[in-house]
């Protein structure tokens, strides 16, 4: 090989490296906030159905601020919960999900 194409070779190698290194310190984009919910009220009074989608693979979490108690689900592949909340008509309620080590941005919704 001659000096230049090893030199050339070299400029890209460097080039190469260093573009993967600022992708390793880029900061992760947010995640964003789940959808809005359905939200179903069953034979029980004060207890009520939440369902819908998240990320994959996410633990889906829903905080009445009222009573400052929480429920979660780990979802599988398809990101589907369905769990039960307690609480009384007009509660505010937060939802998102962690995934890793990184939370959502919330999703508000009162329950019915």
């Amino acid at each position: 090989m001659t000096f230049v194409l090893r030199r050339r070779a070299l400029i890209a190698l460097v080039a190469c490296a260093s573009w993967a290194a600022s992708g390793c310190l880029s900061p992760t984009l947010p995640l964003p906030p789940p959808g809005q919910p359905e939200v179903t009220e069953t034979d029980v009074q004060g207890v009520y159905r939440v369902t819908g989608n998240v990320t994959p693979n996410a633990r889906a979490e829903v905080w009445n601020t009222r009573t400052d108690l929480f429920w979660g689900q780990q979802t599988e592949s398809d990101g589907r919960y369905d769990f039960l909340v307690e609480g009384e008509p007009g509660d505010p309620m937060l939802m998102f999900y962690v995934l890793g080590t990184d939370q959502s941005d919330t999703q508000d919704f009162e329950l019915p």
